[in-house]
């Protein structure tokens, strides 16, 4: 487990939201064999897991649902989902490799999929991973996967564009204030930040950005 990428996507879950958010368990539950049913019952109890921050029993749970049916990529999907949260990166990447390769279409495991190989230090993979799924991401996600996996001029420039859209939320506005952080432009992250935050959310949010970029061999958990 690489000290540096457990820092990253301690820093950086809760910013990116969309992608390590447990899917609904309710998007289990329509098979009917044996085997399939099994799968489904495991796979939304993992998903509640997940929610409840039991990452662990998670995996478990996770692990059940591949060994029934281990040919579904959405449930080798959930299970590297699983392992990320529990902080077992290589495995999640092993895992989240084999769930794109079962359904290349699946751009969230494919983000996923980045994270993991970004927490075991492979950012030349990562990036390789993103360029793969770019248009099917969106530019939060995008940019802030980019900045973590150290291509910081494309990921300012992706979330400048995307802080000046209508549609620019504070997800947006906070992924570029990191961005910003990483790239020691700390006014500009301390500007950007402060349109959502203020006071004490402020002073952890700049303090945490800090520990990130002048101390990345600190260990940290994962946080999601």
């Amino acid at each position: 487990m690489k000290k540096v990428g457990m820092l990253k996507i301690a820093a950086s879950s809760l910013i990116l939201g969309a992608a390590i958010t447990p899917v609904s368990a309710s998007s289990y539950g329509h098979e009917t064999s044996g085997p399939q049913k099994a799968a489904a019952q495991a796979a939304q109890q993992a998903t509640k897991l997940l929610a409840k921050r039991k990452f662990d029993d998670a995996v478990e749970k996770a692990e059940l649902a591949v060994a029934s049916m281990p040919n579904v990529a959405e449930y080798r999907a959930l299970l590297g989902q699983a392992y990320l949260s529990a902080g077992r990166f290589q495995s999640a990447e092993t895992t989240l490799g084999d769930a794109v390769s079962l359904d290349p279409a699946n751009a969230r495991a494919g983000l996923n999929l980045a994270l993991a190989q970004i927490a075991n230090a492979r950012n030349d993979r990562a990036l390789a991973t993103l360029d793969v799924y770019r248009d099917r991401l969106s530019d939060p996600d995008y940019g802030l996967a980019m900045a973590l996996a150290g291509d910081l001029t494309r990921a300012t420039s992706v979330l400048e564009a995307a802080v000046r859209a209508p549609e620019a939320d504070a997800r947006t506005r906070q992924n570029l204030a990191l961005a910003y952080a990483l790239s020691n432009r700390w006014r500009e992250a301390r500007v950007m930040a402060a349109q959502d935050l203020s006071g004490d959310a402020l002073y952890g949010r700049m303090t945490e950005w800090a520990a990130l970029a002048v101390q990345p061999e600190a260990a940290m958990t994962v946080t999601l």
